[in-house]
């Protein structure tokens, strides 16, 4: 087989060869020569072409002026006969007549007139002389011998004594009225008329221009002047007898001439045209040169190409062997390759195939590949990137097109053998066939690299499912698709146990057997009803081929429906702590057993489902344990806190009302130690169901705690309704119940804060419902109390403490007490939370819990503000002179300075004068201050992230706590309350809710900090939960900066 456009080379004689080349330059050689004969001869008649064209136009310009003249003279002549006797005594008269007719021609010089008898009469001339024996000149002498002729008769040719200029006299009788010579009239032509014309003529064109009489004297000459052509014309014209003719002459000097003659008709003139012949070779002569050095060059390209088909031919020979080597060796490659190799037409059938093909194909030989149309191997559809198209006869049709056209192809594509899918990668390319354009199909299994890209990016797909928020029924039938894509012939399904794990509660798979996914959910666990339920049960995978009529199928309905699978299997699936979540089941249209991969598989499958089931309930669980007390399934403070939140925000938009409700129940303590916890907790349960029964459907009812409880009444139009709640409630906790047959009875005691009357925000609402609700202790319990401002403060001492609170900030006397914070993980000091103090005078150092509230309500607490960050800013040189990496103090805002609009500047004022880096502080918020005005606190809080400040969320968890406004403010992190900390990890829902908190939290990129840490458990607890950094008595409490920085200096010399 010949390839690459080849053919066989044939034995060339060289000697033949070469006499080939020989008479192909011969030939091109004669052939120029020829040509370049033929060019002269037609470049010498094109020239006496011309010259013959010239000198007739010549001859057509000497008699145009001789007619002209003659034209002159008989209308001079007929005029003298009119006017004139023709004599001697009107010679003035007559030459008036002749001056006048004169000026009708260039080409005269002059007109006379002479009587019957010759003498001469007048001239146009004025002044004229008589000319002397007139009679005697030639032709005047011939018409007076000839009175009757009529014709011109030319007289020779003469110069004028004046000015030099050379006059041709052309002379004719002229006749009276009877017929009878009345005279002679003579007009003289002035020969330089003629020679100017010959000379535009002859002008650049190297022509000669002669004009002679019969005798051969010259007349008038343009051009060469001196040569005279005069004899062999006048030889060539008697002999010929013809008026035109030509013929070649060579002068002296051995140039030869062209000549043309023509006599002029009418008059004994003969006109000469002649031009020498080199002149008019020149351009022969130009291209002969061409013509020669082309013929040279081609001649040296014949020899130069003879010589390199000399060489080619030498080299086939060389070649022939090494060919025919290289077309063993392919044969023998196309024949034993590995991948399957075959050659396409352009009509897409192959027309050749190797062994390896027959086998890829899964036939028996190569008959029946060869002969097929290209895809009859292959699904319908196909997908191949980079086209839209998914036809499989269209795709074809567009990649052999492409690779015909020159482009090659390389792409996957997936064909069918024995009824498996196989994923092959095929590239294409043309080549030539003895002369024929065919494809080069190169088809190359990659089943197993395909299988590991399908199943890794299944899996990583299947776990961001999983990782995300998608519900677990959307999952688990990704899961099943995740399969039969990898396994078309497989119909998957998963089945999930019910929560008692006694029958089956759902079923997925959106190409399982339908009449299966119908009667699945509620099927007990039981043998015989259905694979599954066998795998459920042994715990163990099963595998069935007969299985219409096996035992295991026996209570399932309608299972002659599934006669059109071979086979079908079932694999338990495990939790990681080995607990039965479902099964795993399959129905297949081979009865082949399964391999290693399809078993691999389906461990993966079942391993995924398992963390896909487990994770989302254990989602749920978490959520249920964050949001509700696991003991009463009561909402908790967290869930309760967020629709407190949500409701506040309602009523001020909506101008409405609402009442938190806040409950403890009576000597609830006496029933733990007297009974213990368990029975507690059930009357907790029973008195919970108790309250819930007396509320609306809209109320809202949360345990925070122990026997606390509160509420939310959102929907009231009076005070006395609030009461009528408050008056169920108290007869739901003062019902008797038994335990152990002891009769027991409890009591209760409310307190009633109601927005916007006792409060704007949730924290205030709490905190006024709670001094309510010990109002009602105080006043003999099992009663209800509504907030009344009283029970703060008393007005006159409030007026005074105010007054010494003004004056304290004039003399400085608040110092800033400094509480470490520390990393959970290494227990190293990272920081401090600032605290102010006020150094009283008379009752020594205060709290903050006995000024800041009537510092707010007093419009102080800004400049309060501004006079810690100033403490606060020098002493953190102080700190960072001890310990230069030292991080951030945090500074409390009240809600009052973060809606001053000059906050920022202030702040940006006190920090440019101490010189501290902005990144050194950080500022606390709590949740209500930036509900009010979102928008406005966002801007604030992104103008301190600007300035370099870094920003934290305090008492995180018992305000609007929400995810989404986390996500909008820029905070760096967020301090989960004292309140969810204390009772860690005793208490389960705080638990739950710290670790909600921190996931969240994280998730977001943001730091969380636990306040209010006083024991080595809580600290192991908040390890557990991952939570970054911690304060509290465990390790200190708020100390003078002095102290702070002995801590600071012991911790560095530990180090």
């Amino acid at each position: 087989m010949e390839t690459g456009g080849l053919k066989k080379e044939r034995d060339v004689p060289i000697l033949a060869f070469a006499i080939c080349i020989c008479l192909i330059a011969v030939a091109i050689i004669g052939q120029s020569w020829w040509s370049i004969a033929q060019d002269k001869a037609l470049t010498i008649n094109a020239a006496q072409e011309h010259n013959f064209l010239a000198v007739r136009m010549l001859e057509e310009h000497v008699s145009e002026v001789m007619r002209g003249a003659v034209r002159v003279t008989t209308v001079a002549s007929q005029e003298v006969l009119s006017e004139t006797r023709v004599s001697a005594n009107e010679s003035r008269q007559l030459q008036q007549i002749l001056a006048m007719q004169r000026q009708e021609s260039e080409s005269i010089h002059a007109l006379s007139v002479f009587d019957a008898q010759g003498l001469w009469l007048a001239s146009s001339q004025m002044g004229a002389a008589v000319p002397e024996k007139v009679e005697e000149q030639r032709h005047i002498k011939f018409l007076l011998e000839h009175p009757e002729e009529s014709k011109v008769v030319l007289g020779d040719a003469y110069q004028l004594q004046q000015g030099g200029q050379w006059i041709l006299p052309l002379v004719k009788n002229f006749f009276d009225k009877g017929g009878k010579r009345a005279g002679l009239i003579q007009a003289d032509i002035q020969l330089r008329y003629l020679y100017d014309f010959y000379e535009r003529i002859a002008l650049g064109s190297g022509a000669s221009i002669v004009l002679y009489d019969e005798s051969g004297r010259k007349l008038a000459a343009a051009g060469l002047k001196d040569r005279d052509y005069s004899r062999p014309v006048l030889k060539n014209f008697i002999r010929d007898k013809s008026p035109e003719g030509a013929l070649r002459d060579v002068d002296e000097e051995g140039r030869a001439w062209l000549i043309s003659y023509r006599k002029i008709s009418d008059l004994p003139l003969i006109l000469v045209y002649a031009r020498e012949s080199s002149v008019i070779l020149t351009d022969w002569n130009a291209r002969v040169t061409q013509k020669i050095m082309v013929t040279a060059v081609t001649a040296g390209f014949i020899f130069l190409l003879a010589l390199l088909l000399l060489w080619q031919i030498r080299h086939l020979r060389d070649s022939r062997n090494r060919l025919e080597a290289s077309e063993s060796r392919y044969r023998l490659i196309y024949q034993g390759a590995q991948d399957a190799i075959l050659l396409i037409s352009r009509d897409y059938i192959y027309v050749d195939c190797n062994p390896a093909a027959v086998a890829f194909f899964g036939v028996n030989t190569p008959e029946e590949v060869i002969g097929r149309k290209v895809g009859s191997f292959s699904p319908s559809v196909q997908s191949v990137a980079g086209y839209a198209s998914q036809d499989k006869d269209v795709l074809v049709a567009t990649l052999i097109d492409q690779a015909f056209k020159g482009e090659p192809q390389r792409f996957e594509w997936v064909t069918v053998r024995n009824d498996q899918i196989q994923h092959t990668e095929i590239s294409l390319s043309r080549v030539e066939v003895d002369g024929e354009m065919l494809l080069f199909c190169v088809e190359r299994d990659i089943n197993a690299r395909k299988y590991s890209e399908l199943l890794i990016a299944g899996q990583n797909r299947l776990l961001k499912l999983i990782g995300g928020e998608e519900e677990l029924t959307s999952i688990l039938e990704a899961v099943s698709q995740f399969v039969e894509k990898l396994c078309p012939h497989w119909r998957c399904g998963i089945q999930l146990l019910a929560d008692d794990r006694r029958s089956f509660a759902h079923a997925t798979g959106s190409r399982f057997p339908e009449v299966l996914l119908a009667q699945i959910p509620g099927m007990s666990l039981s043998h015989g009803s259905g694979i599954w339920s066998e795998s459920a049960l042994t715990m163990e995978p099963v595998w069935l081929r007969e299985f219409l009529q096996a035992p295991a199928m026996q209570f399932v309905n309608d299972v002659e429906t599934l006669a059109e699978f071979s086979s079908c299997a079932a694999w338990p699936i495990f939790g990681k702590n080995g607990q039965l979540l479902g099964s795993f089941s399959l129905f297949s249209y081979s009865r082949e057993p399964l391999s290693e991969k399809d078993l691999g598989l389906v461990r993966v499958t079942v391993d995924i489902a398992g963390i896909a089931i487990e994770g989302r309930r254990s989602e749920k669980k978490i959520m249920q344990l964050a949001h509700y007390d696991e003991l009463t399934g009561l909402p908790n403070r967290f869930l309760y806190n967020q629709h407190l939140a949500r409701s506040l925000a309602i009523a001020e938009r909506n101008r409405s009302q609402l009442a938190v409700l806040f409950l403890d129940l009576d000597r609830f303590k006496n029933i733990n130690d007297t009974f213990g916890h368990d029975e507690g907790d059930n009357v907790l349960r029973t008195i919970a169901h108790s309250f819930r029964q007396c509320l609306r459907e809209s109320d809202i009812i949360a345990r925070i705690g122990g026997d606390e409880f509160i509420l939310l009444i959102d929907q009231f139009n009076e005070a006395r309704d609030l009461g009528d709640v408050a008056d169920k409630l108290l007869y739901a906790a003062a019902q008797p119940f038994e335990i152990d047959g002891q009769e027991c009875q409890l009591s209760a005691s409310i307190g009633i804060a109601t927005f916007p009357a006792d409060g704007r925000d949730a924290q205030t609402l709490l905190k006024n419902a709670d001094i309510a609700m010990y109002k009602a202790k105080n006043k003999g319990k099992d009663n209800y109390q509504f907030y009344a401002s009283e029970m703060n403060t008393h007005t006159v001492e409030r007026l005074a403490f105010e007054a010494r609170l003004r004056k304290a900030l004039e003399r400085r006397e608040f110092v800033v007490h400094y509480q470490p914070k520390l990393d959970v993980k290494t227990e190293r000091i990272v920081g401090a939370e600032a605290l102010v103090r006020w150094n009283h005078p008379e009752r020594g150092v205060l709290s903050p819990v006995e000024f800041i509230g009537l510092a707010e309500e007093a419009g102080l607490i800004s400049r309060l503000g501004m006079l810690v960050l100033d403490i606060a800013c020098r002493d953190i040189l102080s700190f960072r002179n001890v310990d230069k990496d030292f991080g951030r103090v945090a500074i409390n805002l009240s809600g009052a300075q973060f809606n001053d609009a000059h906050m920022l500047e202030e702040v940006k004022s006190v920090v440019d004068f101490w010189r501290v880096p902005s990144n050194s502080i950080e500022f606390e918020i709590t949740e209500s201050m930036v509900m009010h005005n979102r928008e406005q606190a966002i801007l604030l809080m992104d103008g301190l992230k600007e300035a370099g400040f870094t920003l934290s969320i305090d008492d995180f968890g018992t305000g609007y706590s929400s995810l989404a406004y986390l996500k909008r403010f820029p905070v760096d992190s967020v301090k989960v309350d004292r309140s969810f900390i204390k009772d860690i990890p005793d208490d389960p829902n705080d638990t739950a809710i710290v670790l909600a908190i921190v996931a969240m939290a994280h998730t977001l990129g943001i730091k969380v900090i636990a306040e209010g840490v006083d024991s080595a458990i809580q600290l192991e607890t908040l390890r557990d939960c991952k939570c970054d950094e911690f304060q509290g008595f465990y390790f200190s409490k708020a100390v003078p900066d002095k102290e702070f920085l002995q801590l600071l200096q012991r911790q560095r010399r530990e180090t």
